[in-house]
């Protein structure tokens, strides 16, 4: 059986991380996300994993910042292109 709580550290450490290499804080992220500031928290400091939905939310969005920063290196982005990552 999977320990659930190495799963809640394992997200917890990857949100915080990730989130703020962006400079973003908890209700930016709470925002793009369209989830609470209560979820993220919850998430960030490990009082719940994130629910399925959320998790999906948060994997469209990390990868929607890959595909930005590969457009970046190419040169193929335009003024407008930060619309892509929100």
């Amino acid at each position: 059986m999977k320990n659930i709580g190495n799963s809640r550290r394992d997200y917890a450490a990857e949100w915080k991380r990730w989130r703020r290499s962006r400079g973003w804080t908890q209700k930016e992220l709470a925002d793009v996300l369209g989830v609470s500031l209560r979820t993220v928290a919850s998430v960030e400091n490990r009082h719940h994993p994130p629910c399925l939905s959320t998790r999906q939310k948060m994997g469209e969005l990390q990868e929607r910042h890959r595909e930005a920063r590969e457009l970046e290196s190419y040169g193929n982005v335009t003024d407008n292109s930060a619309a892509i990552v929100r």
